[in-house]
């Protein structure tokens, strides 16, 4: 869907390029009690993965390049520095630190220790207390820059057509003959936006 927003925006706003979006998203889930916990994306899966969601999926690039080249250092670096792992951390929860306190221990890196965490069902609840501690450690302070852009010519393009009609239905029949009605729409052409 990102990529088809991506392709409209191509093909209407050819200008618009690169775009450029704050990585401020977080997931939810639910513990096996039902209680729920919100995570912040942008430091959990960088945490998990070395690189953010948005630069995982999207090639994305901060907006300040001298700052993503500091941040880029430290990523590709930090997680593999056995000096940046404090011998000791604070997981601010005693029930995981029963259960990280041994594979925090037998680790030399934090590259390490996640490479063990990651492969668990239960590694959102389990770094859900102390994962932006961890990144703030192991990025040395510093704040992870929120601003962010895509080079949307770098993205897949997606040609859609639009079909015409005044609302009618149409019938079709899926290969286990069921019957499957869609409506029709009428295109709206783009709106017109300019700076002022």
């Amino acid at each position: 869907m990102t990529d088809l927003a991506f392709s409209l925006l191509r093909k209407y706003y050819p200008l618009a390029n690169p775009v450029t979006l704050l990585d401020d998203s977080g997931f939810s889930w639910k513990d096996g009690r039902g209680k729920k916990y919100k995570t912040n994306f942008l430091k959990g899966y960088l945490l998990l993965h070395r690189k953010t969601w948005y630069e995982d999926k999207f090639n994305a690039v901060m907006c300040d390049s001298n700052i993503y080249k500091i941040y880029r250092a430290k990523a590709d670096n930090n997680f593999d520095d056995p000096s940046k792992k404090p011998e000791v951390f604070d997981f601010m929860n005693s029930d995981i630190k029963e259960i990280l306190d041994p594979l925090y221990k037998s680790s030399k890196t934090w590259g390490e220790f996640i490479d063990k965490l990651v492969v668990r069902e239960d590694k959102y609840n389990l770094i859900y207390h102390w994962y932006r501690q961890a990144i703030y450690v192991i990025f040395d302070g510093m704040e992870i820059n929120q601003d962010w852009k895509i080079d949307i010519l770098q993205r897949p393009y997606i040609e859609c057509g639009s079909t015409q009609g005044g609302g009618k239905r149409v019938r079709v029949r899926t290969s286990k003959n069921r019957r499957v009605t869609f409506s029709k729409y009428n295109r709206l052409e783009p709106f017109s936006w300019s700076p002022e």
